[in-house]
Order: structure tokens, then C-alpha cells, then sequence
């Protein structure tokens, strides 16, 4: 609609019919108007690439959760195995030998 009144208002001054005091007045508002609009429409893109931005860091969150959890059920899952880390030599042992048969079963 903004575009049909200037033309519409370029139309008159061109007849010569718009050096009017409503003219100049309306030729103000829709100045400040766009002026208004263009920030106001820079903000509004500048805050759909901030939330772009955000959602990406998100998924990469995301992503680097699920790769931490599947890591720590490994982990659970090996000292649920291993039992408690023994500190005499013999236990140290056994406990070296059955994460080697179990490296090579997961292989």
C-alpha cells in the first residue's frame, strides 16, 4: 500500500498538484517510516542469524552428548567387568589379561 500512495503522490506532484503542506508532512512520515522499518528489518535478520547460530551450537551439543553417554556406558560396562582395580600383582595381572581376551572378543 505504501508503494501505491507514493505513487499516487509522485503522480500528483507531477501535475503539479502536490506541493501542499500534506504532501511534505506525508513525504516526512513515510521517511522516518522507512527508516524505521529498515532497522527494524536488519534487527529481525540479524536475530534469525543469531538463533540459526544458536541451533547449530545446539545439535553440536547435542551430538557430543550422545558420543559422551555411548563412552561412559562403555566405561560402566568395563568396570562392571573388571570389578573393583586391584593393587597386589597378581590381581594387577588378572585384571590386564581379561581386558586383553576382552579387547580381542570386541574386535
Amino acid at each position: 500500500m505504501c508503494d501505491a500512495a507514493r505513487v499516487a503522490a509522485a503522480a500528483a506532484a507531477w501535475r503539479g498538484e502536490g506541493g501542499g503542506r500534506g504532501a511534505v508532512c506525508y513525504d516526512c512520515v513515510l521517511c522516518v517510516t522507512e527508516k524505521r522499518w529498515s532497522s527494524l528489518k536488519e534487527l529481525s535478520d540479524s536475530c534469525g542469524r543469531s538463533l540459526t547460530e544458536m541451533v547449530d551450537d545446539l545439535r553440536g551439543f547435542d551430538t557430543a552428548n550422545a558420543q559422551i553417554a555411548a563412552w561412559l556406558v562403555q566405561k560402566e560396562k568395563m568396570i562392571a567387568f573388571l570389578g573393583p582395580l586391584a593393587a597386589e600383582p597378581v590381581m594387577v595381572r588378572n585384571q590386564i589379561q581379561q581386558l586383553e581376551v576382552t579387547a580381542m572378543l570386541c574386535s
